[in-house]
């Protein structure tokens, strides 16, 4: 094993050229399908009533993003990202030191315009494409760096936040190891489907590993193992490294492997998984 260690700015692209495209789906399929997509008991919103909420203020104390420019490829997408705003995920505004653009694409509407918004939006950044639906199908491009999807049978919407979030705590936020986006790149480069196993503990490591013990590891994985503390001390965390270590010495030879560690008031273990689609 290889152990290594305030505003979302929506693209409003080709609203026209879509809706005159033959292959658009109507608008009220679009709500239905993004009402399925980001999952049962939240709230849908439609542009009229997003328009309203931006005028009234938002709540923005979650997950502020400064180096990803979050950028929808449809309708659809579009609508994941008011309802990520609503949630407290957002992209800061005007922030000059964004490197990477994420493009959230839905629909066959979408994939045709992948290019063209990356295009748009600096194309010498980092690409990241995630399919929200796997049924759609993202040709290779030059400028595209990484196409990102989901398990199949897995709810799109909780996996694309719970995704945001490992990349904020991991990347962003200041944590005892020196992990940034370059490996954060390394797990995620190329095409691959992405999951995230976590959990709340309440004591110490060593009871967050046991947690992890029934998860399987598979060769040619890249792996993100990651715990949040409640505070960052070095001694016990130098006491803990052992443990570590021999947890992530049962991962397969070939596999590469990073470790991290962040303060946070919720004490989680989470292993990220990013498996190459061949």
């Amino acid at each position: 094993m290889k152990i290594e260690n305030e505003e979302i700015k929506i693209s409003s692209y080709g609203l026209h050229e879509m809706e005159e495209s033959a292959t658009q789906i109507s608008i009220k399929g679009e709500e239905e399908m993004s009402s399925e997509l980001i999952g049962e008991g939240l709230e849908f919103i439609g542009i009229n009533e997003w328009s309203n909420l931006l005028t009234n203020g938002i709540n923005m104390n979650d997950i502020a993003l400064k180096y990803v420019q979050l950028l929808a490829a449809d309708h659809v997408s579009e609508l994941m990202i008011n309802q990520l705003r609503l949630d407290g995920i957002y992209t800061i505004h005007n922030s000059p030191v964004i490197c990477v653009n994420i493009v959230l694409v839905s629909t066959e509407t979408g994939v045709g315009n992948v290019l063209k918004v990356v295009q748009e939006h600096q194309s010498d950044r980092r690409n990241v494409v995630i399919k929200i639906t796997s049924e759609i199908s993202i040709p290779d491009e030059p400028h595209i760096d990484a196409i990102l999807e989901f398990q199949q049978g897995s709810k799109p919407y909780p996996e694309l936040k719970r995704f945001l979030r490992l990349y904020k705590e991991n990347v962003e936020k200041r944590s005892l190891l020196c992990y940034d986006f370059r490996d954060f790149f390394m797990l995620i480069r190329g095409r691959n489907v992405i999951s995230i196993v976590s959990y709340e503990y309440r004591e110490n490591i060593t009871e967050a590993l046991d947690q992890l013990k029934s998860v399987k590891t598979h060769e040619g994985v890249r792996y993100l193992l990651y715990f949040s503390v409640d505070k960052c001390d070095n001694d016990e965390i130098g006491n803990r490294q052992a443990s570590i270590r021999d947890f992530m010495d049962a991962f397969p030879c070939e596999n590469i492997t990073y470790w991290n560690i962040g303060e946070s008031s919720s004490q989680i273990v989470a292993l990220f998984a990013s498996i190459p689609i061949e």
